[in-house]
């Protein structure tokens, strides 16, 4: 089998002598497709089911169109020229591009760029973050076209590929998140079965059971309760999965605290507070981010349940840490946004104090280019 064929597979099933590609066509019916878009020539059934066997090569155009009908993504696509370009190195005997990186140097040069992705994420250097990513994403196709596996450097591409997520997720809109973050669930969960990584595997489900709760558009309306159902029961997965001191727990226990707040579950709001109070104190301190959001966020949920001391627990984390979330990026917006709920849940009169905190927290997200952050405070501002 060519290297071709062989990442060709990841686009189609076979069910006996049934081949089923990732776009519903069977092989004549694609042979057809591609047929048609090399206008009327360079394909039939038998070529592509040659390539598809590893006995002959598609040309670079053939490629070419096989991507455009498929819609595969760009990624996706330099996979399949990079195997292209492998085979044809390997035939006529030279080491060029892709094959010239060791398998040990491409290894450690994943691990080494994966060390500080959750230092750049929190510290808000988005833009770093983002660089940083796309070399991993490539360092990592040709870590998997040489078929190597150790768990190390596949967790690497995987905790760059879950901030990649956190990224997307947390200034995406309401009505759009699942559909950027799912492909990265999925991939995520491959990612851990290939690795046997159950961090990974945790972190999956932190990001899509963010992912739901967000899709819920901070709404307590009837037709968004399944999306903050959904997104409890993915945090009670990362919940189990993750250790104790794991800072994305936390983020998983503030997703479950705000979704129950959405659907008055005041039993399921104690039962986190109880889990928070132990986890916090076995956090490091610099997981304070995500321990000083989960408190905010509880504080929060401990207002709608009714809770005669809801701000003990913001106490109590802050004491433990000994940090605020000044200049956390996303955070510290998050943060205003939930003082500024509480603050109106509480009935508070100090209407003029709302209204700068609201005005901060949108000039932030303006700053971070927050979409739904500014869509919230700017709705906010214009009812006031």
């Amino acid at each position: 089998m060519s290297h071709l064929s062989e990442a060709l597979t990841r686009h189609y099933t076979r069910t006996g002598n049934k081949i089923i590609f990732s776009n519903g066509q069977s092989l004549n019916q694609l042979a057809v497709s591609l047929w048609t878009f090399l206008r009327y020539q360079h394909m039939d059934t038998s070529t592509l089911s040659r390539v598809l066997k590893g006995e002959r090569l598609f040309t670079a155009t053939q490629l070419h169109a096989f991507c455009e009908v498929l819609r595969l993504n760009p990624r996706q696509t330099r996979h399949l020229h990079a195997s292209l370009q492998w085979d044809h190195n390997d035939r006529i005997g030279i080491a060029l591009g892709v094959s010239i990186i060791e398998q040990d140097l491409l290894g450690a040069a994943m691990c080494e760029l994966g060390k500080d992705t959750f230092t750049l994420f929190y510290g808000s250097q988005y833009e770093s973050l983002a660089y940083r990513h796309q070399l991993i994403v490539q360092l990592s196709e040709i870590y998997f076209l040489k078929q190597m596996n150790d768990r190390e450097s596949i967790e690497a591409f995987g905790f760059s590929l879950y901030m990649h997520g956190r990224v997307i997720a947390n200034g995406e809109l309401s009505s759009k998140v699942l559909d950027k973050i799912r492909p990265i669930y999925q991939e995520l969960i491959r990612l851990s079965r290939l690795s046997s990584s159950s961090i990974l595997y945790g972190y999956a489900h932190v990001l899509l059971c963010t992912a739901y709760y967000l899709a819920g558009g901070y709404s307590d309306a009837q037709t968004k309760k399944r999306f903050y159902a959904k997104s409890i029961n993915l945090a009670r997965v990362a919940m189990h999965t993750l250790p104790v001191t794991d800072n994305e727990r936390l983020f998983a226990l503030r997703s479950m605290a705000a979704s129950a707040a959405y659907l008055s579950d005041h039993n399921l709001i104690q039962h986190v507070l109880k889990i928070a109070k132990h986890d916090i104190i076995a956090q490091p301190r610099e997981n304070y981010i995500n321990g000083l959001h989960l408190s905010i966020t509880l504080t929060k949920s401990l207002v709608v349940s009714g809770h005669k001391k809801p701000y003990s627990i913001q106490e109590f984390t802050t004491n433990y840490f000994n940090q605020a979330l000044v200049n956390t990026g996303v955070y510290e917006v998050s943060g205003i946004k939930e003082e500024v709920d509480t603050l109106r849940l509480l009935g508070c009169t100090d209407t003029s104090y709302i209204r700068r905190q609201t005005e901060r927290g949108l000039h932030l997200a303006s700053q971070y280019d927050l979409s739904r952050q500014k869509k919230y405070f700017s709705s906010l501002l214009s009812a006031t």
